[in-house]
């Protein structure tokens, strides 16, 4: 791999200095330009100034380092224009047997020049002191269908086709691509060319040179998941050696959480670490391919089965399934969601799978799935992964902060914040983090630290006491009925206000079950009414909110469960039955707002402050007010539910 020299100014003659067009690169470089373009427009302002920044951009794969590098390099002239050009940036590629040598000289000129990284080496496996000191984090993804066709048409104007749906460029050098579209007459010509390089082995794309995850030793917060992962890891071995059966193998499960928590990371370390093929799909990969037809729906779902059929051992990740409705139900669409569930089941299926194929799903909400989907046989584990608690949020922020944040000042934060932010929010704060010193030009201190996690609230002190008050009266609810929440907070985000993370409460899921499920759900828009007089929006909106979700699980309870007023299953509920229980439930959340009116209050005060408490503070809360007994007990949690 070449690397740039170190230059203390940007070596171009000043005939030079005026960026070359577009047009100027070849193919898979304009690719590269689209893709910086488009992932750092909210940075334009930065990029185009005279303060110097470290920019990372991560590719898949070596053979598309020196191609980065001449994107970042035109990039950066387009950005900052010819009269800045003169200004000294450094363009860099790094490879992992020179990380250590690289590293001290890259850091003398960072201080007043800007340099822009090209490197295959995995994000998470660069120094950390690089990783705290980025600014701008850019990955250029592997080559797909949709972008084929875009370079195609790109350099064939008269040209409107697509590239085939069952060709993975991504298996493709750069340089390969590069020829054939240069050398081609027409798409057509190039297509041809490079869909038989693609069946040359010699001429595809290597495999990177590291791992582009974490190990899979090092996750944490996946609980049991991780634990299925290791046997699972260790059966595959045992299948290779010849001494265990691939019937014996337990090669099917669904993780199931919140977006953010980390799935895909899991079973991409995870074939990482048994060292299979990875093949990730989802409905929106299948709707995509061909026409988009449902016969072209079910032969893609048909082609990635029996593609990792002949590769095996291998794992199929099938992201956001909870997409595909469950088999019920008269709507119009149903013929079409029902052929293409009975397609997926058919290869799900263990009896009609190939030996050597493990099958994993993730989804954000379970309970929308074809029950058949996770019977015996087919996804028939499901993990529930949750946001991570105080210790993994800890071990989180230590490797991004860990070098210019003490642990005390990262154990704060990550006491206050567990149970409320993902490892994708981490990544997010720590680069903030960092933004805040860099911009005044000193070193990361702990407040900088504090000010990204808890930033400004520009609400109104008023509007902060109704949404602490609301917040509080969910979580006061739960802890009068012995059950624990995981967090509070009045932190507004793009969707709400604040949350409380409920307990999952519904037991055997008897009708009185999940009625008293309920009544927490709608203690935050009765503590509005006792203590402040009266009851806002709050609790209404769509679906997720709290009358929607209780409006919702009523409904379902007579349309759908055989609980209400029928016995029959139908899509439409009776209004009056979902109508009176909804006061009656209202009544109950109300008088237990009443009896526990202070202790809502205490709690709502404790939380303006604060702004986010996290399991433990929420349990000492609990004991000192006399709603739970003893020390938290993590072995006898119920999972927890949906946000309240």
């Amino acid at each position: 791999m070449s690397t740039f020299d170190f230059e203390f100014d940007v070596p171009y003659s000043d005939d030079q200095r005026t960026p070359n067009t577009l047009a100027g690169l070849l193919p898979c470089a304009q690719y590269v330009y689209e893709r910086l373009t488009y992932s750092v427009i909210d940075q334009s302002s930065t990029i185009a100034s005279n303060k110097s920044f470290l920019m990372i951009v991560s590719v898949s794969n070596s053979a598309w380092t020196q191609l980065a590098s001449t994107a970042a390099e035109m990039f950066i002239q387009t950005s900052r224009g010819a009269a800045e050009w003169t200004r000294r940036v450094l363009v860099h590629t790094l490879a992992t047997d020179r990380l250590d040598r690289d590293l001290d000289r890259l850091l003398s000129v960072m201080s007043d020049q800007t340099v822009i990284l090209c490197t295959d080496v995995p994000p998470h496996q660069l120094p950390a002191v690089l990783r705290t000191l980025t600014d701008i984090q850019v990955i250029i993804d592997p080559l797909d269908a949709g972008a084929m066709t875009g370079m195609l048409r790109r350099r064939f104007k008269d040209w409107d086709g697509a590239w085939p749906a069952d060709c993975d460029p991504s298996r493709l050098a750069p340089t390969v691509i590069d020829v054939a579209m240069t050398r081609s007459a027409d798409a057509e010509r190039a297509i041809s060319v490079l869909t038989r390089l693609h069946q040359t082995p010699t001429l595809g794309m290597r495999r990177p040179s590291t791992p582009r995850v974490a190990p899979f030793a090092t996750l944490d917060g996946y609980g049991e998941a991780k634990a299925w992962g290791l046997q699972l890891a260790a059966d595959i071995a045992s299948y290779k050696a010849g001494t265990l059966q691939w019937s014996d193998v337990d090669d099917g499960a669904l993780l199931a959480g919140p977006p953010g928590t980390g799935k895909t990371t899991f079973v991409q370390s995870l074939a990482e670490h048994i060292g299979c093929t990875f093949t990730a799909t989802s409905y929106a990969d299948w709707q995509s391919s061909g026409s988009g037809h449902l016969g072209d729906v079910t032969k893609k779902i048909a082609k990635i089965f029996n593609d990792a059929a002949e590769v095996t051992p291998s794992i199929v990740f099938i992201d956001e399934i909870d997409t595909l409705p469950a088999r019920t139900g008269s709507a119009s669409s149903q013929d079409w969601w029902n052929a293409v569930v009975n397609a997926l089941l058919e290869h799900v299926d263990g009896a009609c799978r190939p030996d050597g194929v493990v099958v994993i799903a993730a989804c954000n909400a379970p309970e929308r799935l074809d029950p058949a989907l996770v019977r015996s046989g087919r996804l028939d584990r499901t993990f529930h992964i949750a946001l991570p608690d105080e210790s993994a949020l800890k071990k989180i922020f230590s490797s991004y902060l860990q070098e210019v944040v003490s642990d005390a000042d990262i154990s704060a934060v990550a006491t206050a914040l567990a149970g409320t932010i993902s490892g994708a929010d981490v990544a997010r704060i720590a680069r903030d983090t960092r933004k805040r010193a860099r911009h005044e030009r000193r070193p990361v201190i702990a407040a900088d630290l504090t000010a990204a996690a808890f930033p400004p609230d520009y609400r109104p002190q008023a509007v902060q006491w109704r949404v602490a008050i609301h917040e509080a009266g969910h979580a006061v609810a739960s802890m009068a009925m012995g059950n624990l929440p995981s967090s509070i907070s009045i932190m507004a985000t793009a969707s709400t206000e604040g949350h409380v993370r409920l307990p999952n409460t519904i037991g055997d899921g008897t009708f009185d079950d999940v009625l008293s499920s309920l009544i927490p759900v709608l203690a935050g828009r009765a503590a509005e009414t006792i203590i402040l007089g009266a009851a806002s929006v709050g609790a209404g909106g769509g679906p997720q909110s709290d009358l929607g979700r209780a409006t919702g699980m009523l409904a379902a309870l007579d349309g759908m469960a055989g609980l209400g007023t029928r016995l029959s299953i139908s899509e439409t509920a009776d209004g009056a039955f979902v109508e009176s229980h909804m006061r009656r439930l209202q009544a109950e959340a109300t008088f237990l707002v009443w009896r526990h009116r202070d202790a809502i209050i205490n709690l709502a005060t404790v939380v303006m402050t604060a702004r986010v408490l996290g399991e433990h503070a929420l349990h000492r809360f609990a004991v000192g007010h006399g709603f739970l007994p003893g020390p938290l007990d993590h072995n006898s949690k119920r999972k927890s539910g949906e946000p309240a």
